[in-house]
């Protein structure tokens, strides 16, 4: 006779010949034979194996027992450690324990336990079933899965990883900034810089040089030695020689500029690289005089004599050197006799400083012969009705024809203009040219002309100067561009001019930044956006002031406008919405339209994007209870081309659809409304 397996609640009932059990059974995979207890699966829910990432990985290890809670003992979750938990019923014949955030370790052999109540001796009703479970470490630093900086290490650790900012920047990891090393207020791993050198912050580190006057890497500098100057001393000082006994030169160690004592001569320089030399002769002019022949070559040199490599020599034009004599320090000579307009040409005197390369001074020497003139009078000035008068001085030993010219017209004496000449000694004859009553075409370049020569002797009439043809342009949004003609016939110098503007809204007049100015035109900056504007011009020279000449009215050009503001949605369906905004608060010039982009926020899919003129658009074809991000630019178009507002940007939902509901007002008929 054997024991009946049937399960022990109150509907089983065992059949008596052959053992079998039926019951009402509670659900489907129900067993009411104790003795049929089976475990169908156990497996976590969701995919395997485990992927342990940052985020918190918990594992729901589901197992299905095929009898109901009322004729089990327990079941139970044996762990890898072989300790155990009850599971939890979350409905008939299922089972569910919660492993909570888990890791490569907790990996291993999982079992199921079920016991069925009351447990029989021979353990028929104890039944196991096991999943062995993998965790695999995610590699978040491998997989780009981290969000370190850019200038951060991403180090990875079992189920997450870790951010440190490298060497030269600072935070938390997530967030890095550069550490400013030269910095004075900086504490930690700062420069290490020589107080003699410049620290220069980089990108995560810095630099260190040596500043003029100093040789190092930076980190240690040391003084130039003597005779050395400049960014790590690579330059050699070129400072003249001391005087013997006091050490009276210094090299500035930084710039190489030289100090010395310069009251040896007059004109002295410190520094060899300045060394100048200048040819003069002695007189000058020079001229053909009879039983004069000779004159004295006198060569200025800057630099004292222990300075230079000595002879100081003139070259004469047809090639012969000669060493010059020093007259006194700084001052070469030599005498050239028999001088004759057969010895014009270019004479060169040369110098060099001890180390430099040598340096010239040349003079052109023309030789004046009978009839040559030596000087006219400097440019003469005279307002309108005034008399002014200028001179030719010529060399003559006799009496020389000197006449003028205006233009292609000689000068005859008459009420306008008086001629005179007289003798300056025996060789030089000087014509005097007066004219009268100054008016506007007397203004320009007279010529004197002598036996073999001709010069031109300026008279310049000052007047008020005449504004005509002001034009005034757009150059950008803020700035225009005013230009004008004068009329000034010869005025030195040039007349300055005030620039004004004015825009219709004020009617005030302003000064223009940068003027006054001395050309002929200007930009007029500081300007506001499509804004009219009146300009208006004033030349003033030594005489007075011109009239006032006001351009035309021009507007400067658009630019970009301000976003739009007060981005808002309303009529929120679930496939649509409307949404509108308001008028930027600075257009600057008429907005020409709006760009209009929207898109699912959950994927940035482009759901909608136009180009309209109001400030409205509709958004259709929507979906449900989903989130969009609606973008609105505003716009000008100046010369064919857009420019752009800020993007205004907000998130909209749509709503939820409305429950079907359905009624039948009659048999054949069902009427449903909502959604």
């Amino acid at each position: 006779m054997s024991d009946c397996t049937c399960v022990s609640s109150g509907n089983a009932v065992c059949n008596k010949a052959n053992g079998s059990c039926t019951c009402n059974k509670q659900f489907s995979e129900a067993t009411c034979d104790k003795a049929m207890i089976a475990i169908s699966t156990f497996e976590p829910l969701g995919a395997a194996p485990i992927r342990d990432d940052s985020s918190v990985n918990d594992v729901n290890m589901r197992c299905h027992v095929n009898i109901a809670e009322t004729d089990l003992r327990s079941v139970d979750i044996i762990f890898p450690d072989n300790s155990q938990n009850a599971m939890t019923k979350v409905q008939e014949g299922v089972w569910e324990y919660t492993l909570q955030d888990v890791h490569p370790i907790n990996s291993g052999v999982y079992t199921c336990h079920a016991t069925a109540n009351p447990i029989p001796s021979d353990g028929v009703f104890d039944i196991r079933r096991t999943f062995n479970l993998t965790v695999t470490d995610v590699n978040e630093c491998d997989e780009d899965l981290d969000n370190c900086h850019v200038n951060a290490t991403c180090t990875n650790g079992i189920g997450g990883f870790t951010c440190m900012c490298v060497n030269g920047f600072t935070g938390n990891g997530v967030q890095c900034a550069d550490i400013n090393e030269c910095d004075p207020s900086c504490s930690i791993n700062c420069d290490t810089c020589h107080t003699d050198a410049t620290c220069t912050n980089t990108i995560g580190s810095y630099t260190c040089a040596c500043n003029a006057g100093y040789s190092g890497n930076g980190v240690t500098c040391q003084e130039c030695v003597e005779g050395k100057y400049g960014f790590n001393c690579a330059e050699n000082c070129t400072c003249v020689d001391p005087m013997p006994g006091p050490n009276d030169v210094m090299c500035r160690k930084s710039d190489g500029f030289c100090e010395c004592n310069k009251a040896e001569f007059i004109g002295k320089t410190c520094e060899k690289r300045n060394l100048t030399v200048t040819l003069m002769p002695d007189p000058n002019p020079v001229l053909n005089r009879p039983g004069i022949d000779n004159i004295t070559w006198r060569c200025m040199v800057n630099l004292h004599s222990r300075d230079l490599v000595l002879p100081v020599t003139i070259t004469y034009p047809n090639g012969s050197i000669w060493p010059m004599n020093m007259s006194e320090e700084g001052l070469y000579e030599r005498i050239q006799s028999g001088v004759t307009p057969n010895d014009n040409g270019r004479y060169t005197c040369t110098a060099a400083a001890v180390g430099m390369d040598p340096v010239t001074g040349h003079f052109d020497l023309d030789v004046l012969i009978d009839g040559r003139i030596i000087s006219v009078s400097d440019p003469v000035e005279g307002e309108v009705g005034d008399t002014v008068r200028i001179n030719c001085t010529v060399y003559a030993r006799s009496d020389v024809d000197i006449a003028w010219y205006f233009g292609n017209n000689q000068i005859i004496d008459d009420a306008k203009y008086a001629i005179t000449k007289m003798s300056l000694g025996d060789f030089e004859q000087i014509s005097y040219l007066t004219v009268h009553n100054l008016i506007a075409t007397d203004n320009g370049s007279y010529v004197c002309s002598a036996t073999d020569d001709t010069r031109g002797a300026l008279i310049v009439l000052i007047e008020r100067p005449v504004i005509g043809n002001v034009e005034i342009s757009a150059v950008s949004f803020d700035q225009l561009r005013v230009s004008w003609d004068i009329t000034f016939d010869g005025n030195l110098p040039p007349p300055i001019c005030h620039v004004n503007y004015s825009s219709t809204s004020t009617g005030l007049f302003l000064s223009s930044p940068g003027s006054p100015v001395t050309d002929v035109s200007h930009i007029v900056t500081d300007l506001q956006p499509y804004t009219e504007y009146y300009v208006r011009v004033q030349c003033t020279n030594k005489v007075g002031s011109s009239n006032i000449l006001l351009g035309g009215l021009q507007r400067t050009l658009k630019t970009n406008p301000s976003e739009p503001r007060n981005l808002a949605a309303g009529d929120i369906q679930p496939d649509r919405f409307n949404v509108m905004w308001n008028e930027p608060a600075m257009t600057n010039g008429p907005i020409d339209g709006y760009k209009v982009n929207v898109t699912r926020q959950s994927d940035g899919a482009i759901i909608k994007m136009d180009q309209v003129l109001g400030r409205s658009f509709p958004v259709e074809g929507l979906t449900a209870y989903t989130e969009y991000t609606v973008v609105v630019i505003a716009f000008n178009t100046e010369g064919g081309q857009d420019l752009a507002s800020n993007p205004t940007q907000r998130i909209f939902k749509t709503s939820q659809e409305s429950l079907l509901h359905c009624i039948s007002p009659a048999w054949d008929r069902i009427k449903c409304t909502g959604r």
